[in-house]
């Protein structure tokens, strides 16, 4: 068996691509791929088990799969697709912020920080909403907006002027 085969057979089911949408056997093949260490598949395990694709939300299952690409990034050392890897430590921050059993700030900021020092906007945009929401740091959330509006991600334009207009006029919606 072939690890890239795999993915791409579960990539096929996952998207519809040729086939029927099939979540399970999607979740089949990327758990397959991961006997051989493949490490975009915890990724997408993770997302069918967050989002209750062909499963139940399973918030632990999520959290288990998400941590094990960041793991393997960080803790041995391996270098790999690092959408996937941001992608995971954006939604273990979102898990932490997010679902009522996990709520933890710190560990969503640790995340938070991971995913915004790997350069990637969507996680400098969520990140500016975590200090502009969960911390009324607006000086920190209008840096993190910055830097994704830099690198053309849209809607930190939107966050940006919502925060001006709050900052300007002493609102806080």
């Amino acid at each position: 068996k072939n690890d890239k085969a795999l993915i791409k057979l579960g990539d096929m089911y996952f998207k519809g691509e040729g086939v029927k949408i099939d979540y399970i056997k999607a979740r089949y093949f990327y758990m397959e791929s991961m006997q051989f260490n493949n490490l975009v598949a915890p990724y997408r395990i993770g997302t069918i088990y967050y989002n209750g694709l062909g499963v139940d939300v399973n918030i632990k299952k999520a959290i288990k799969f998400f941590k094990i690409c960041t793991y393997y990034h960080f803790e041995q050392g391996y270098l790999f697709f690092y959408a996937e890897l941001n992608r995971s430590i954006n939604d273990l921050a979102i898990i932490y912020i997010t679902e009522k059993e996990f709520i933890n700030q710190n560990t969503a900021a640790k995340y938070f920080k991971k995913a915004s020092s790997n350069e990637y906007c969507f996680a400098w945009n969520n990140y500016g909403l975590f200090y502009e929401f969960f911390n009324d740091e607006f000086d920190k959330a209008e840096s993190q907006y910055n830097r994704a509006s830099n690198a053309k991600f849209a809607l930190s334009d939107f966050n940006l002027a919502r925060l001006y207009y709050k900052k300007n006029n002493n609102l806080f919606c």
